[in-house]
């Protein structure tokens, strides 16, 4: 049998990156993992995906926490197994690997506030800072909520005197947690500013809605006032400032399966990967381009530290890859077109997301070196790939 101990795999800190980087330390968890249940798969004469699917968790069972969260394993798997990469035959002297990996997500809380503007525009003040275009994906929610196109949303970053609170900005936490308080401002606006409608209009409430700027009377559409005119207050009325105040108290776990196919050259031990695909549970996609624009940039990530992403110091401890001139990153001709397919398995807090950012940066290593196994019968066990222990 093959030794399937962690420690047969070398994930030392003084070759890949463990700091602050997207999924801190879960690519290195992962590699190991994945790399011995390949190999497992292989002893038991097992469909690589097979095996994953009969141990994975499944809706009803509970986490090792103890939580009853529903998680899309199955579903990335499922789609995995029939991805046209994945079903595809390979040609000669091609090799197919498969990896999951997965990223327990954020928690906490945060705050909005959502004014409403004389010209029935909304800026919504956040303070937490835009570092992977999450801005849109708020500006986007409180269109939802509030009910306007989002070319009337403005999303306002506060100083720390004055913005509402909001996390650190960070991977997997943003848009689950300020985007919650984003969405619970902009209806809370949306509640005063019907509540006055409401008398102005001699209506109810629920029979109202907001249509080209004002706020109108179901199936009447004469009877109607302006938005910024409601929303200014004036003597008979406060003016309308929506609220959000949220806590999410527990991670909602997101899961990805990366694909890829390599090529190896065992005469020089150069490899190629020549295809690729990530799979990935995000629970809800808030905004789909963003989303597919982060699981593209994490594979690539991930692919970095299978192809040459190390840190090298020499006998006096002085760092040899300090500079891009010396660490090497993936450049274009290394990568190719990676096919991001989403899936969407809305978890049970807030509004549904779930991490995105830091889940596809971690089986890409794993899914790397089972493709070359499958190609080759070598293992390898160390990151980055060392092209000598692919020769022949």
């Amino acid at each position: 049998m093959p030794n399937f101990a962690y420690t047969a795999y070398e994930v030392s800190t003084n070759k890949t990156p463990v700091d602050a980087y997207r999924a801190p330390g879960g690519t290195q968890a992962f590699f190991a993992l994945e790399s011995a249940l390949d190999e497992l798969a292989t002893e038991l004469e097992l469909d690589p995906i097979e095996l994953r699917l009969k141990n994975a968790r499944r809706e009803g069972e509970k986490t090792p926490s103890g939580e009853p969260d529903k998680i899309g394993l199955i579903e990335v798997l499922e789609a995995a197994r029939r991805h046209p990469l994945y079903t595809a035959p390979r040609e000669p002297g091609e090799g197919l690997g498969v990896a999951a990996g997965a990223w327990g997500g954020a928690f906490g809380s945060a705050a909005a506030m959502c004014r409403v503007e004389p010209d029935g525009s909304l800026t919504v003040q956040v303070g937490t800072v835009d570092i992977s275009g999450s801005s849109t994906g708020l500006a986007l929610l409180a269109s939802k909520a509030f009910g306007v196109p989002l070319e009337k949303i403005q999303i306002e970053l506060g100083d720390t005197a004055s913005a509402p609170q909001g996390p650190v900005a960070g991977g997997s936490i943003t848009t689950g947690t300020v985007g919650y308080a984003v969405a619970a401002a902009a209806a809370d606006a949306k509640r005063q500013l019907f509540e006055i409608a409401a008398e102005q209009l001699e209506a109810a409430p629920e029979d109202l809605e907001i249509v080209d700027g004002s706020v109108r009377v179901r199936g009447v559409p004469d009877r109607k006032l302006a938005i910024g005119e409601l929303a200014m207050g004036g003597s008979a009325y406060p003016p309308v400032l929506g609220q959000g105040r949220t806590r999410i108290d527990r991670q909602s776990p997101a899961f990805t399966v990366h694909l890829c196919r390599v090529r190896v050259d065992r005469a020089t031990g150069a490899y190629r990967v020549t295809a690729y695909a990530a799979i990935q549970d995000v629970g809800r996609a808030i905004n789909p381009p963003e989303v597919v624009a982060q699981i593209h940039g994490g594979a690539v990530q991930g692919l970095g530290r299978a192809l040459g992403e190390q840190l090298v110091y020499d006998a006096g401890g002085q760092l040899r890859t300090g500079s891009f001139l010396d660490y090497e990153l993936p450049t274009a001709d290394q990568v190719p077109d990676i096919d991001v397919q989403i899936i969407e398995v809305p978890a049970s807090t807030g509004i549904g997301t779930r991490g995105v950012g830091e889940p596809p940066a971690v089986p890409g290593p794993a899914a790397v070196v089972n493709a070359i196994a499958s190609a080759t019968g070598v293992r390898i066990r160390t990151i980055p790939i060392a092209a000598h222990l692919l020769l022949d």
